[in-house]
């Protein structure tokens, strides 16, 4: 069972990469310097315009203030999706956008020949794994809410190329979070891209929390 839980730290924990990208609060206009032309006496004008320059930056731990153009969340709502991969098998649930089952298909629950495969995420856990929270207390629980999606089908099979499915959702507030899953073929490894943009009318602390809680395996 060692051997399994090993295996669980590796799917569960290795190559989940969290970014999140926020836009924050405009830096405070940036004055050029002056230009000091003379005249044809040799004197200066006595106005002088200044030019700003306001600048955007992405980056974590920072507030952010709404967007200039709007990101359009998807309608299409869902109730799971199926990924098949050579190595696994894995099914999202929209609430959350979380991963509720994940099943090995080179591995057996027992020794016998008609041992079903391994399943490292099963209905022992009812919320799935892999939530994301905001840190801010502010802003809602969103690790049970319901998500939508631009994949049209209810399933992806990845063979050879990395493939990638997103799911969104638009808080009360006007907060967009993306949650993008990149499945790898031959691997164990999935990557986790955590989208954030704010198009509230204030500013909101940027920061957001993964949660990778899940029973042991079954017989561990």
């Amino acid at each position: 069972m060692e051997q399994m839980r090993l295996l669980l730290a590796i799917v569960l924990t290795v190559m989940v990469f969290l970014l999140w990208e926020v836009l924050v609060t405009p830096e405070k206009p940036v004055q050029a310097p002056q230009q000091q032309k003379q005249t044809e006496t040799g004197k200066q004008p006595s106005g002088q315009r200044e030019a700003s320059e306001t600048t955007q930056r992405t980056g974590a731990g920072s507030t952010g203030k709404k967007t200039e153009k709007p990101v359009e969340v998807p309608a299409k709502t869902f109730n799971s999706i199926t990924v098949e991969t050579d190595l696994y098998r894995a099914e999202i649930t929209e609430k959350g956008a979380a991963i509720r089952q994940f099943v090995l298909k080179d591995y057996k629950s027992g020794s016998d020949s008609g041992s079903s495969l391994k399943t490292l995420v099963s209905g022992a856990n009812p919320v799935g794994t892999a939530l994301v929270r905001f840190s801010d207390r502010g802003l809602p629980d969103i690790s049970n809410a319901v998500f939508t999606t631009d994949f049209e089908q209810s399933s992806l099979e990845v063979r050879k190329d990395a493939r990638s499915i997103s799911f969104f959702l638009e808080t009360a507030q006007g907060v967009v979070l993306e949650k993008r899953y990149v499945f790898h073929s031959g691997s164990y490894g999935i990557d986790l891209i955590v989208s954030i943009v704010n198009q509230s009318d204030s500013a909101v602390p940027a920061g957001v929390s993964l949660d990778m809680t899940n029973p042991p395996p079954s017989g561990g």
